[in-house]
């Protein structure tokens, strides 16, 4: 899972993933993600990365999840977002 600062960050990195493996590995989950099969795949393990921004930011548990990068400015006062990150992976 990848942590991205806004739309166009997830929608841009995702993509780079996507042509660096020469495949689809990676799709964007953004707060305009709707009615889509992004998820499902993801949950199902046809995509491997979910880059997202704005969604599955508390609450959101899965064993698959070895790595979490988080690639946005997240400031001193605001430290949730990494805690919760961490939390995931380490929390098994």
């Amino acid at each position: 899972m990848v942590l991205t600062t806004n739309k166009n960050e997830a929608n841009r990195f995702a993509k780079l993933l996507n042509t660096t493996a020469k495949r689809d590995i990676a799709a964007s989950y953004t707060g305009d993600t709707q009615n889509s099969d992004i998820f499902q795949r993801f949950q199902e393990g046809e995509l491997r990365i979910l880059v997202v921004c704005g969604k599955l930011l508390e609450g959101y548990d899965r064993k698959q999840i070895s790595v979490c990068a988080i690639v946005r400015k997240v400031s001193r006062k605001s430290k949730v977002c990494i805690y919760l990150s961490i939390d995931r992976l380490f929390s098994r």
